[in-house]
């Protein structure tokens, strides 16, 4: 008889440490049923301005949150910029990594960003790109924002603005 109670003993404590996600405080509830990660895709037209030339592009950009609670996310740009001029037609595609951070306000639409790009530019010749990229997401609907980077930085030893305006989706 003793050993029935022990077990009873060991069984309710388990079973209390266990409590369905019903019986939690709204809290643990909420935090418990979050994705592992948040990834986005981002389509924004852009023109890469860089020693007084304006190359118009595509950015595609894939972002993922590793972290649900964390509002970093990790980063891939590429996209494809043309240049035409003197009877020379050419494609030069940045391939960059980096992060970014957004600035969480509550109660807001808005969405401040500061992150950093970093990378090869594959075109006649591959160059290395840093790009800062302060930007803005306005959320418009479920899972939809406006995106706007005004991306300021380096490609091969050249002052560079690249801004973009398009949209972000969730995945």
């Amino acid at each position: 008889m003793k050993r029935l109670g022990v077990w009873s003993a060991i069984l309710l404590s388990l079973t209390a440490q266990a409590a369905p996600w019903w019986s939690r405080s709204s809290t643990e509830a909420r935090v418990s049923r979050q994705p592992a990660a948040i990834a986005f895709l981002t389509v924004a037209p852009s023109i890469a301005v860089v020693e007084g030339i304006g190359l118009p592009g595509l950015n595609l950009q894939l972002a993922g949150r590793p972290v649900s609670a964390v509002p970093l996310n990790l980063t891939a740009d590429i996209g494809p910029y043309f240049y035409t001029g003197s009877q020379v037609f050419r494609v030069a595609v940045p391939i960059l990594f980096g992060m970014d951070y957004e600035f969480l306000m509550p109660g807001t639409k808005l969405r401040p960003f500061f992150g950093v790009n970093l990378g090869p530019v594959v075109g006649s010749r591959v160059v290395f790109a840093m790009l800062f990229r302060p930007g803005l997401n306005f959320d418009i609907g479920h899972g939809i924002a406006l995106n706007f980077e005004p991306r300021l930085g380096v490609i091969a030893a050249a002052f560079a603005f690249v801004p973009q305006f398009g949209a972000r989706f969730s995945l």
